[in-house]
């Protein structure tokens, strides 16, 4: 039953693996590298590495490795195959995998049957003879579809001949027939009589018993016809989980003592086997036996559902100790109640409690009712956690376990936020709020602020209340955006909360003169009416403006160049582009201006002062060249169309 030559072709086969994966690593990439085969309709596997693969494949089998197979086998499922040798690519690793199957089931069909011939279950080992024969012939027409696939398999996809891996495979098959004749002409000299049947006796010093107990195996091997006792011989005995190894004696019997267990559960047999050695056949027997316990009923009760952190929970620990694991024989009842009795009294019973990630052993004596305290941690993180209380096993009595289910909560903190409704760009931004829980000022939180991009950090006094101041940049974008305030609470045992508000942020980057086109209509209209000078109406025309098209409050200096601005768009009926700094627009109206063109640019240069060069400036000043601008527009405009006219005419003299 020797296959050495299995073993050699094992290690062929890791050595392919390896060099699959170090030497050719670009090549292995390349077989699993597409996922999209549009990308790759040219591109065939390397031819290289998919022999190595298949190579390891091959061997594995051929060495009973079938996990290892049916892995490899499933590293080539993801792989780029072109159309024209898909077919011929899953057929070829059906087959593999088919083989594989078979083999596997011949494997163990022949461990089957030297088992039972062992143990002289004859009749098992020819069932499972028959069943590997099968399994076998299965193989055998696989392995002959297998070698004509493996050529049209080489020739589509230009790999080498896998004619040496099949005939690995071949040989594996022919190893297993030659088992499976050792077992046959084995099981055909213990039917013939060539081979001395044997038999075991056993028996058991008692066959109910309670869990700890020491019990006694006791047993005798003779020949099967004579009764002849077998001196000398090794027999195994296996009890409550664990094998033991003993020799019979000069009558052939044999004994061992072993503590009862239930690693099962209670019903359970011990068994005694002596293994065919060639001239004797193998025996078994088995006998039956019932381990008892004690199956505790432990309940775990809570003095509450929900706790903050901090609070104190009680636990009630209570256990039901009279249940036996299997039903206890009439005959029994008596001692077992007395033994169950005297363990009550004698034991000391303990729990491991744990909850909130720690631990603790609590311990009890008979009856079970214990009640401890467990402490919710600061740091305990709100939801429902467990509490779980294990009885450890003791005596007679197995481990149990209970749990109880506890809610940490925080109180909830109510923050209010108070904004602004407009924040100008370049411009300190004051907020305020307040945070209070259950009707209680919260004092000494954190509170983190964000708005526009800046962050300003506070924390709230006695009462509650809180305020931070946050410059605007300059360069922000006009729309409306959220300040978000979030507060932390110092006690524990209130929960974060946050509130936010909707600001209007104005950038100063552009003129802010939203409907200068109705003032300019209003304007000229009046003008045409009256038949006058437009400065009266201009001027009214700014003013009632101001009030209706949400511009920056008057006395701020943005303000101010937002009216100056309105003015001279409803004028000149020339408005700031939407894009279009201060500047910019100075540059395109200061010519039309004529000698207001130097109040408008003092003004323009003053906001640019403020708002980018964050420096302090006069309002005062501002609101004066607001009103020469308002006042004299209509006459410096006149006068600069009457220049603009002298200078066109004195062109055409």
């Amino acid at each position: 039953m020797r296959r050495e030559y299995l073993t050699l072709a094992a290690a062929v086969g890791a050595i392919a693996v390896i060099m699959a994966s170090v030497a050719l690593q670009p090549q292995l990439g390349q077989v699993a590298r597409h996922a999209d085969p549009a990308q790759a309709v040219s591109e065939t596997p390397s031819p290289a590495a998919l022999a190595l693969i298949y190579s390891s494949v091959f061997g594995n089998i051929s060495s009973g490795e079938f996990e290892e197979a049916y892995r490899s086998l499933g590293s080539l499922e993801g792989i780029y195959v072109p159309e024209n040798a898909k077919y011929i690519f899953s057929r070829f690793n059906q087959l593999i995998s088919q083989e594989a199957l078979e083999l596997e089931s011949a494997d163990a069909r022949i461990a089957g049957a030297l088992q039972s011939l062992s143990l002289g279950l004859i009749e098992t080992a020819k069932a499972n003879v028959s069943s590997a024969l099968l399994s076998l012939a299965k193989a055998s027409i696989t392995s002959s579809s297998l070698s004509s696939a493996a050529s049209e398999f080489a020739k589509t996809l230009r790999t080498r001949q896998l004619t040496q891996e099949i005939a690995m495979v071949e040989g594996a098959i022919a190893s297993y027939y030659g088992d499976l004749d050792e077992i046959m002409r084995s099981i055909r000299e213990v039917e013939a009589g060539n081979v001395t049947a044997t038999a075991i006796d056993l028996s058991l010093s008692g066959s109910h018993v309670i869990i700890g107990d020491n019990v006694s195996a006791t047993g005798r091997l003779t020949e099967l016809s004579s009764g002849a006792p077998l001196p000398g011989r090794q027999v195994g005995v296996l009890a409550c989980g664990r094998a033991y190894l003993t020799e019979t004696d000069a009558e052939g019997r044999f004994e061992i003592q072993f503590e009862a267990a239930a690693p099962g559960g209670p019903q359970q047999s011990v068994s005694a086997a002596f293994l065919y050695d060639g001239s004797h056949a193998g025996s078994y027997a088995s006998a039956p036996i019932v381990v008892n316990y004690i199956v505790p009923k432990i309940t775990v009760t809570a003095d509450r559902s929900r706790a903050l952190p901090g609070d104190v929970v009680r636990l009630s620990l209570v256990a039901d100790l009279s249940e036996w694991a299997a039903p206890v024989a009439p005959e029994l009842r008596e001692e077992f109640g007395a033994r169950l009795s005297a363990a009550l009294q004698a034991t000391t019973f303990k729990f491991a409690v744990t909850a909130f990630g720690s631990e603790e052993i609590v311990s009890s004596g008979y009856p079970v009712d214990e009640t401890i305290s467990v402490s919710v941690p600061a740091g305990a993180a709100s939801g429902s956690h467990l509490i779980n209380a294990e009885l450890l096993p003791a005596s007679m009595f197995v481990g149990s376990a209970a749990s109880a289910s506890v809610e940490v909560y925080r109180k909830a903190v109510e923050v209010s936020l108070s904004a602004p409704s407009i924040a100008l760009g370049g411009t300190h931004t004051t907020l305020y709020g307040s945070a209070s829980s259950s009707g209680s000022a919260v004092g000494g939180a954190s509170v983190s602020v964000s708005f526009a991009g800046a962050t300003a950090s506070s924390t709230t006094g006695q009462d509650g209340s809180f305020s931070v101041t946050i410059v605007v940049p300059p360069w922000r974008s006009s729309g409306w955006e959220s300040a978000r305030a979030a507060v932390q609470p110092a006690d524990y045992r209130l929960s974060a909360s946050s509130a936010s508000a909707s600001v209007l942020v104005v950038s100063p980057m552009v003129a802010v003169v939203a409907a200068a086109g109705a003032v300019a209509a209003f304007g000229l209209a009046r003008r045409s009416i009256t038949g006058g000078k437009a400065a009266g109406s201009i001027a009214y025309a700014a003013t009632a403006q101001a009030k209706h098209a949400g511009l920056p409050p008057a006395e701020t200096l943005a303000g101010i160049y937002a009216r100056a601005a309105q003015a001279i768009g409803a004028a000149l009926g020339t408005f700031a582009r939407e894009s279009e700094t201060v500047r910019e627009y100075l540059a395109r109206v200061a010519s039309r201006l004529g000698a207001l063109g130097k109040a408008f640019g003092e003004l323009t240069l003053m906001l640019e002062e403020s708002l980018y060069g964050m420096k302090e400036v006069d309002a005062s000043r501002g609101r004066s060249l607001l009103s020469l601008i308002i006042d004299r527009l209509g006459t410096a405009l006149g006068s600069a169309k009457r220049e603009a006219k002298d200078a066109d005419g004195g062109e055409r003299r």
